[in-house]
């Protein structure tokens, strides 16, 4: 069964995807709502139900539901309305009054059989106006179309026309709701309209099992109902950038990076063109700038071509696969950040197999980001760029000589788990070991005349039992704390441990005289094929997730109350909404079902691939 939840995290993570995948030939589902979709958006993203995943869906719809039985929602609802003035009698009423109509909407049916949604933008969008005191420029934001096919559409498409019904009445006649529905395709539709300019804000169709609602979208959803045009997914572009992922079964994004630039570009120029011969003779260099600047953003932001999401469920695991194209033709800051990142050599070597929590990123070469905002804050602004120089050059410590200057980019952390104790390290790459130190010990100097000058205590430096290249690092107030942090370098990074035994720990797994990761069948059993050049990897134990994550929002209940102590001018309603953490972290504490989580992100010429699974436990 296909809940809201699920469907808001996957439109989010369309959004914000990325990143990248493995995998072979797919076949990409060729449904109907699928179909219509016109080869300009810019994003889809499509989900459908399956038997498979739905002891997922039950196991977070069991801590929605939680939530909403608690009465938490309400009790912040009413807190956060008591800040404008409203009596508590009024904001239960309004509460009540809200309340009857987002639950008369049947969540759990709304998308039960399948979801889709997507974007387009281009200059048509604009609503361009010439007026007696200038130009009038509206609209430009993003078509956006929801289609929800679920077994209660009749009921959920009333319950939905209540609740615009209601929104459009609280705007004073600024929108207006059609009275009388139309057909497009085999849509009855609705809209709410702006009440100037009849332009649709807000489009509402119901046909047979499906409702479809578009944001400032009245055009593409008159398109997709029809079924006319080229469908996005009979393109060769589109096919082509689910061939190496498996195939989709519970869900399916794609994010054209490069067609969203062409519509941010066609609107700006639409724009421009519009609004130039009303600008005076003193703002043409302001607008080259600014035309310049546009330029060249969109022009980075063309290094990524496009992203192609899938996501399947293999028993307990789920697991989402992602590719990402990147324009090999571009020639930008972005394309030299992204060429200047070195893979990871089998980060896996320094893990032991205690392991709670590790990561290891390639990341890129701090020195050539340097070095590009150089370049740009030479073209603007040159004194700045001189003055900054000079400042370096009478700073005890140098910023590109001291430290950016032998920082590789990547770095490898963990945390270890053990009898009655916890070790972290961090390992740091870097390309000149020797020069580390030394730099190093420089900071540490300058930083240590710093503390002394405050009389805040200093950072003492003794040899350690690690041997050459390692230091043990104190201060009063670490020795106060029991923590005895240990520095130095080997095998090509820099090293800070907790404890000499975590650094100690870390060098002989490396040497293959303490397990490493690899051993650990948890972890490889969820671990996808270490193919290609590995960009980064990850492994997060989440089998006392609820239970963190709860004991911090505690944490920060009290913390919180604790700040408020001393400012009594404080807002009372500020103290409730932190009372509140303390009703949710029980509720919080019950997401006992996670196990693990595995992340691996790895680069095949222009491609990056990326694949993230979960696991959830048995029970």
């Amino acid at each position: 069964m296909r809940t809201i939840p699920t469907l808001r995290q996957a439109t989010f993570a369309a959004i914000c995807a990325t990143i990248a995948p493995t995998a072979a030939m797919s076949e990409v589902p060729e449904t109907l709502i699928l179909k219509s979709v016109p080869h300009d958006v810019y994003l889809t993203v499509h989900t459908t139900a399956t038997t498979e995943d739905d002891f997922i869906e039950e196991k977070w719809a069991g801590v929605w539901d939680q939530v909403v039985e608690s009465g938490v929602i309400d009790e912040a609802m009413t807190t956060v309305a008591s800040f404008g003035g409203a009596d508590a009698a009024e904001m239960t009423q309004m509460g009540d009054h809200v309340r009857g109509l987002v639950m008369s909407v049947d969540w759990a049916t709304l998308a039960d059989r399948e979801y889709l949604y997507t974007m387009r933008l281009n200059k048509d969008s604009l609503h361009i106006e010439e007026r007696a005191e200038g130009v009038s420029i509206n609209g430009g934001s993003p078509e956006m179309v929801t289609i929800l096919r679920g077994s209660n559409s009749a009921e959920n498409f009333e319950a939905i026309k209540k609740i615009v019904t209601e929104l459009a009445g609280m705007t004073g006649g600024q929108v207006v709701l059609s009275e009388t529905p139309k057909a497009i395709g085999g849509y009855s539709v609705l809209e709410l309209t702006d009440g100037v300019s009849d332009r649709a804000l807000l489009t509402l169709g119901h046909s047979g099992d499906s409702i479809a609602i578009a944001i400032t979208g009245a055009k593409l959803f008159e398109q997709m109902a029809t079924n006319s045009g080229t469908s996005l997914i009979s393109t060769r572009r589109f096919k082509s950038a689910f061939d190496k992922l498996p195939t989709p079964e519970t869900e399916m994004v794609f994010f054209d990076a490069s067609r969203m630039t062409d519509g941010l570009e066609e609107v700006f120029e639409a724009v421009m063109k519009a609004a130039e011969p009303h600008f005076g003779e003193d703002e043409a260099s302001q607008i080259a700038m600014v035309k310049d600047l546009v330029g060249r953003a969109l022009g980075e932001v063309r290094t990524f071509d496009y992203v192609a999401t899938v996501g399947h469920v293999e028993g307990r695991k789920q697991i989402k696969s992602e590719v990402t194209h990147i324009n090999s033709s571009r020639d930008g800051i972005v394309s030299r950040l992204l060429n200047s990142t070195t893979p990871l050599d089998d980060p896996l070597q320094y893990i032991p197999s205690n392991a709670a929590n590790f990561s290891a990123s390639a990341g890129i070469d701090p020195n050539v980001l340097y070095q590009e905002i150089r370049k740009l804050v030479d073209e603007f602004n040159p004194g700045g760029l001189a003055q900054f120089d000079q400042i370096m050059a009478s700073s005890p410590v140098n910023l590109e000589q001291d430290l950016l200057s032998w920082i590789a980019g990547g770095q490898i952390s963990m945390s270890m788990s053990g009898p009655g104790s916890s070790n972290s390290a961090m390992l740091l790459r870097v390309k000149d070991e020797a020069k580390a130190q030394a730099s190093v010990g420089k900071i540490l100097d300058t930083v240590n005349m710093i503390l002394e000058s405050r009389r805040q205590g200093t950072f003492s430096r003794t040899p350690s039992s690690l041997g050459e290249g390692f230091e043990q690092v104190t201060h009063p107030q670490m020795a106060m704390m029991m923590i005895t942090p240990v520095i130095g370098t080997s095998n090509g990074f820099y090293m800070l441990g907790t404890s000499p035994n975590a650094l100690k720990t870390v060098m002989d797994t490396k040497a293959g005289t303490v397990d490493s990761i690899r051993t650990n069948d948890k972890l490889m059993n969820t671990m996808p094929d270490l193919k290609g050049e590995t960009l980064s990897v990850s492994w997060k134990d989440l089998s006392n997730f609820g239970q963190e994550t709860a004991m911090a929002l505690s944490m920060g209940s009290m913390m919180g109350g604790m700040a408020l102590a001393g400012q009594p001018d404080a807002p009372p309603q500020v103290g409730k909404l932190l009372g509140l953490l303390n009703k949710v972290a029980p509720i919080v504490s019950n997401i006992n079902f996670l196990d693990s989580q595995t992340t691996l992100a790895t680069r095949d010429g222009n491609y990056r691939m990326k694949t993230k699974v979960t696991v959830y436990k048995d029970n």
